[in-house]
Protein backbone atom coordinates (compact mmCIF):
# COMPACT_ATOMS: atom_id res chain seq x y z
CA UNK A 1 0.00 0.00 0.00
CA UNK A 2 2.83 2.48 1.09
CA UNK A 3 4.48 1.54 -2.45
CA UNK A 4 1.40 2.48 -3.96
CA UNK A 5 0.88 5.62 -2.68
CA UNK A 6 4.83 6.82 -3.15
CA UNK A 7 4.13 6.03 -6.92
CA UNK A 8 0.96 8.04 -7.35
CA UNK A 9 2.49 11.04 -5.22
CA UNK A 10 5.60 11.23 -6.88
CA UNK A 11 3.88 12.53 -9.54
CA UNK A 12 2.38 15.34 -8.02
CA UNK A 13 3.34 18.82 -9.14
CA UNK A 14 4.58 21.44 -6.94
CA UNK A 15 2.04 22.95 -5.98
CA UNK A 16 0.18 19.96 -4.98
CA UNK A 17 3.25 17.80 -3.56
CA UNK A 18 4.25 20.68 -1.07
CA UNK A 19 1.35 20.05 0.89
CA UNK A 20 2.20 16.47 0.78
CA UNK A 21 5.28 17.42 2.75
CA UNK A 22 3.50 18.42 5.89
CA UNK A 23 3.22 15.22 6.71
CA UNK A 24 5.83 13.31 8.98
CA UNK A 25 8.40 10.48 7.14
CA UNK A 26 6.65 8.22 10.00
CA UNK A 27 3.30 8.50 7.47
CA UNK A 28 5.33 8.95 4.08
CA UNK A 29 7.46 5.73 4.36
CA UNK A 30 5.31 3.80 7.13
CA UNK A 31 5.34 2.62 10.69
CA UNK A 32 9.19 1.21 10.35
CA UNK A 33 10.47 4.47 9.86
CA UNK A 34 8.95 5.68 12.84
CA UNK A 35 10.20 2.24 14.65
CA UNK A 36 14.27 2.35 13.17
CA UNK A 37 14.65 6.45 13.78
CA UNK A 38 13.51 5.77 17.03
CA UNK A 39 16.27 2.88 17.76
CA UNK A 40 19.17 5.08 16.12
CA UNK A 41 18.53 8.06 18.09
CA UNK A 42 18.56 5.86 21.14
CA UNK A 43 21.62 3.85 20.20
CA UNK A 44 23.64 7.22 20.34
CA UNK A 45 23.40 7.48 24.13
CA UNK A 46 24.45 3.09 24.02
CA UNK A 47 27.75 2.20 24.97
CA UNK A 48 30.47 -0.11 23.36
CA UNK A 49 29.03 -3.61 25.14
CA UNK A 50 25.12 -2.13 24.60
CA UNK A 51 26.64 -1.64 20.52
CA UNK A 52 27.96 -5.21 20.58
CA UNK A 53 25.40 -6.90 22.72
CA UNK A 54 22.94 -5.48 19.40
CA UNK A 55 25.21 -6.23 16.99
CA UNK A 56 25.36 -9.95 17.58
CA UNK A 57 22.18 -10.54 18.41
CA UNK A 58 21.13 -9.15 14.83
CA UNK A 59 24.23 -11.38 13.27
CA UNK A 60 22.53 -13.92 14.87
CA UNK A 61 19.10 -13.47 13.90
CA UNK A 62 20.46 -12.96 10.17
CA UNK A 63 22.43 -16.15 9.76
CA UNK A 64 19.59 -18.14 11.51
CA UNK A 65 16.53 -16.50 8.97
CA UNK A 66 19.79 -17.34 6.63
CA UNK A 67 19.80 -21.20 7.31
CA UNK A 68 16.16 -21.59 7.91
CA UNK A 69 14.80 -19.92 4.68
CA UNK A 70 17.32 -20.66 1.92
CA UNK A 71 19.18 -24.55 1.22
CA UNK A 72 21.96 -22.68 -0.68
CA UNK A 73 23.30 -20.82 2.82
CA UNK A 74 22.50 -24.35 4.33
CA UNK A 75 24.52 -26.31 2.02
CA UNK A 76 27.32 -23.92 2.04
CA UNK A 77 27.64 -23.46 5.51
CA UNK A 78 27.62 -27.26 5.96
CA UNK A 79 29.98 -27.38 3.28
CA UNK A 80 32.43 -25.41 6.02
CA UNK A 81 31.69 -27.05 8.98
CA UNK A 82 29.97 -24.52 10.56
CA UNK A 83 26.13 -25.69 9.71
CA UNK A 84 25.57 -25.98 13.71
CA UNK A 85 27.59 -22.88 14.95
CA UNK A 86 25.41 -20.20 16.69
CA UNK A 87 26.29 -16.68 17.19
CA UNK A 88 26.84 -15.33 20.95
CA UNK A 89 29.78 -13.57 19.96
CA UNK A 90 31.80 -11.76 17.14
CA UNK A 91 34.72 -14.34 17.10
CA UNK A 92 31.61 -16.95 16.16
CA UNK A 93 30.69 -14.68 13.68
CA UNK A 94 34.01 -14.50 12.20
CA UNK A 95 34.08 -18.01 11.70
CA UNK A 96 31.70 -18.20 9.19
CA UNK A 97 32.89 -18.62 5.61
CA UNK A 98 32.40 -15.45 3.16
CA UNK A 99 30.04 -14.53 0.59
CA UNK A 100 30.97 -13.46 -2.79
CA UNK A 101 29.44 -11.84 -5.41
CA UNK A 102 29.65 -15.45 -7.26
CA UNK A 103 27.94 -17.19 -4.68
CA UNK A 104 24.90 -14.70 -5.14
CA UNK A 105 24.91 -14.82 -8.79
CA UNK A 106 25.16 -18.72 -8.67
CA UNK A 107 21.99 -18.90 -6.74
CA UNK A 108 20.07 -15.82 -8.36
CA UNK A 109 16.98 -17.77 -8.53
CA UNK A 110 17.11 -19.10 -4.80
CA UNK A 111 15.90 -15.06 -3.63
CA UNK A 112 13.01 -12.99 -4.23
CA UNK A 113 11.95 -9.39 -2.89
CA UNK A 114 9.84 -6.81 -3.45
CA UNK A 115 12.49 -4.41 -5.22
CA UNK A 116 15.60 -5.71 -7.02
CA UNK A 117 18.60 -3.25 -6.94
CA UNK A 118 21.41 -3.00 -8.99
CA UNK A 119 25.20 -1.83 -8.63
CA UNK A 120 26.96 0.48 -11.00
CA UNK A 121 29.32 -2.12 -11.80
CA UNK A 122 31.94 -0.03 -11.15
CA UNK A 123 34.34 -2.51 -10.42
CA UNK A 124 32.96 -5.36 -13.29
CA UNK A 125 30.06 -7.13 -14.25
CA UNK A 126 26.71 -5.40 -12.50
CA UNK A 127 24.90 -7.38 -10.09
CA UNK A 128 21.44 -7.40 -9.12
CA UNK A 129 19.83 -7.84 -5.30
CA UNK A 130 16.77 -7.73 -3.82
CA UNK A 131 15.55 -5.72 -1.11
CA UNK A 132 12.42 -5.94 1.17
CA UNK A 133 9.26 -3.31 1.33
CA UNK A 134 10.60 -1.65 4.73
CA UNK A 135 14.24 -1.49 2.83
CA UNK A 136 13.74 2.61 2.11
CA UNK A 137 12.09 3.04 5.22
CA UNK A 138 15.10 1.60 7.40
CA UNK A 139 17.56 3.71 5.38
CA UNK A 140 15.81 7.27 5.25
CA UNK A 141 15.52 6.51 9.43
CA UNK A 142 19.48 6.68 9.28
CA UNK A 143 20.04 9.07 6.99
CA UNK A 144 17.25 12.03 8.59
CA UNK A 145 19.16 11.29 11.85
CA UNK A 146 22.71 12.03 10.39
CA UNK A 147 21.22 15.05 9.13
CA UNK A 148 19.27 15.92 11.92
CA UNK A 149 22.47 16.61 13.73
CA UNK A 150 22.93 19.74 11.19
CA UNK A 151 19.87 20.99 11.40
CA UNK A 152 17.88 19.52 9.25
CA UNK A 153 14.05 19.77 9.29
CA UNK A 154 11.86 17.08 7.06
CA UNK A 155 10.09 20.64 5.72
CA UNK A 156 13.48 21.79 4.14
CA UNK A 157 13.25 21.85 0.30
CA UNK A 158 16.17 19.58 -0.86
CA UNK A 159 17.86 19.56 -4.47
CA UNK A 160 18.59 15.97 -4.93
CA UNK A 161 21.58 14.17 -7.52
CA UNK A 162 21.51 10.87 -6.94
CA UNK A 163 21.89 9.86 -10.70
CA UNK A 164 18.46 9.68 -11.84
CA UNK A 165 17.75 9.42 -15.45
CA UNK A 166 14.64 11.42 -15.95
CA UNK A 167 14.10 10.93 -19.75
CA UNK A 168 13.58 14.48 -21.62
CA UNK A 169 12.70 15.80 -17.72
CA UNK A 170 15.39 18.11 -16.58
CA UNK A 171 14.18 18.88 -13.00
CA UNK A 172 11.26 17.06 -11.22
CA UNK A 173 9.72 17.67 -7.72
CA UNK A 174 9.07 14.99 -5.57
CA UNK A 175 7.03 15.08 -2.77
CA UNK A 176 7.66 12.04 -0.75
CA UNK A 177 11.02 13.70 -0.08
CA UNK A 178 10.38 17.33 -0.52
CA UNK A 179 12.94 17.81 -3.21
CA UNK A 180 13.40 18.71 -6.33
CA UNK A 181 15.70 16.05 -8.61
CA UNK A 182 17.81 16.83 -11.00
CA UNK A 183 18.34 15.05 -13.97
CA UNK A 184 22.01 13.73 -14.51
CA UNK A 185 22.28 12.58 -17.46
CA UNK A 186 22.08 15.95 -18.86
CA UNK A 187 24.52 18.35 -18.81
CA UNK A 188 23.55 21.38 -17.12
CA UNK A 189 23.85 23.95 -19.86
CA UNK A 190 20.93 22.33 -21.30
CA UNK A 191 18.08 23.63 -18.54
CA UNK A 192 20.28 26.75 -17.09
CA UNK A 193 17.10 29.08 -17.29
CA UNK A 194 15.07 26.32 -15.89
CA UNK A 195 17.46 25.42 -12.90
CA UNK A 196 18.16 29.42 -12.66
CA UNK A 197 13.76 30.21 -12.27
CA UNK A 198 14.10 27.29 -9.04
CA UNK A 199 16.73 29.21 -7.33
CA UNK A 200 14.94 32.15 -7.68
CA UNK A 201 10.94 30.72 -6.91
CA UNK A 202 12.32 27.93 -4.33
CA UNK A 203 14.15 28.47 -0.98
CA UNK A 204 16.19 25.56 -1.21
CA UNK A 205 18.11 24.65 1.66
CA UNK A 206 20.27 21.40 1.69
CA UNK A 207 21.89 19.31 -1.62
CA UNK A 208 22.06 15.63 -1.15
CA UNK A 209 23.60 13.51 -3.90
CA UNK A 210 26.72 11.27 -4.76
CA UNK A 211 29.84 13.07 -3.81
CA UNK A 212 31.01 12.80 -7.98
CA UNK A 213 27.52 14.21 -8.75
CA UNK A 214 27.44 17.29 -6.45
CA UNK A 215 30.83 18.20 -7.67
CA UNK A 216 30.53 17.95 -11.38
CA UNK A 217 27.30 19.69 -10.69
CA UNK A 218 28.84 22.77 -9.44
CA UNK A 219 32.02 22.54 -11.52
CA UNK A 220 29.20 23.00 -14.12
CA UNK A 221 27.39 25.56 -12.30
CA UNK A 222 30.40 27.78 -12.02
CA UNK A 223 31.15 27.14 -16.29
CA UNK A 224 27.55 28.64 -17.05
CA UNK A 225 27.48 31.05 -14.88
Amino acid sequence: MIKKIKTFAEKFPYSVGRTFSVLPFSLRLGSQYKMFHSLARASLEWNDRQREDYSIKALHDIVEYAKDKYPCYRDYYQKHGVLELEIHSLNDFRRLPPTDKSFFRKHAGDFSGVYRLNTGGTTGTPFSFYVDKHAWAREWAHMHLIWEMRDYHYMNLNLALRGKNLGNTNIRYNPVHNEFLINTYHPVSDYLPELRYLFRKRRIQYIHGYPSAVYNFIIELEKNC
